[in-house]
């Protein structure tokens, strides 16, 4: 938003020529340097986001589905889905669970 602002206010002042072309030139570096610079901090955002949530999945244990930030142990039935693996498993390594449809059948 500031951006645009700078841009048309530069732009106003060119064409009505109250600015000579150094301040039109300076005023254009100066939004170079902004646009670097907010280049580099929504790179740095954005890795440190995914910083976290890696953090976060290695915390977790495994094994479990989560629901609304909740661990459950394969076979929980909640809300018509059921806790379950993909059906193979391997020794040694804890199976992965997700949510799948569920529905009681009598």
């Amino acid at each position: 938003m500031k951006i645009k602002v700078a841009l048309i206010a530069g732009a106003v002042l060119a064409v009505s020529g109250c600015a000579s072309q150094k301040q039109v030139d300076l005023l254009q570096q100066q939004l170079t340097m902004v646009n670097s610079t907010l280049q580099v901090s929504q790179a740095q955002q954005e890795k440190f986001a995914m910083e976290q949530t890696k953090a976060i999945k290695s915390m977790r244990p495994t094994g479990v589905c989560y629901l609304g930030g909740q661990p459950y142990t394969q076979g929980a039935v909640v809300a018509g889905r059921i806790c379950d693996g993909n059906g193979v498993i391997i020794s040694g390594v804890q199976q992965q669970l997700s949510w799948k449809p569920y529905s009681r059948r009598h």
